[in-house]
């Protein structure tokens, strides 16, 4: 939407304005680029003579169609996958140490988090996007709180029983 740009600009684009709460790797953007170009929803452009050229992006008016209808879809519920959450469901196998390595290292991700959400230049920001760093905001926050106070718990009860 913001103007033609290789896939490599984008996807460090989609991670710096977006990657709170969207990731986009190498290996599943270029796949959907490719998609979209099929559909006519983007155009590319090759600069340079060789074969490793530079490709650029451009959304077309039938991309942006598409990306309007795309939004309009997005009503169910957020998905969440966390390796982290996968492990604690079986902290009763961990030993004490490996737990609280676990959630120190939760804390500190989480920590990282929030500092690079704060440092983003939310006055030249759409009230959108405002919207999304303030509540990847909240959702950080909470779960800092929580680790602080049940995985500190579950990290002494694992302890207190021997793991």
């Amino acid at each position: 939407m913001e103007g033609p740009l290789s896939g490599y600009d984008l996807q460090q684009r989609v991670a710096r304005n977006l990657g709170h709460f969207q990731h986009a790797s190498f290996g599943a953007l270029y796949p959907a680029l490719g998609k979209l170009r099929a559909e006519g929803c983007v155009n590319t452009d090759r600069a340079g003579e060789t074969g490793l050229a530079k490709c650029t992006y451009e959304i077309t008016d039938k991309g942006r169609e598409k990306f309007d209808l795309e939004l309009g879809k997005t009503t169910d519920g957020e998905s969440f996958r966390s390796q982290f959450l996968s492990a604690m469901y079986f902290a009763d196998r961990l030993d004490g140490g490996d737990l609280e390595r676990l959630v120190d290292q939760r804390l500190a991700d989480h920590r990282e988090q929030r500092r690079r959400l704060l440092a983003l230049p939310l006055s030249s920001m759409t009230e959108g996007q405002r919207f999304t760093v303030r509540y990847a905001l909240a959702r950080i926050n909470a779960s800092i709180d929580f680790l602080h106070g049940e995985g500190r718990a579950i990290i002494a009860s694992i302890r207190r029983d021997g793991y």
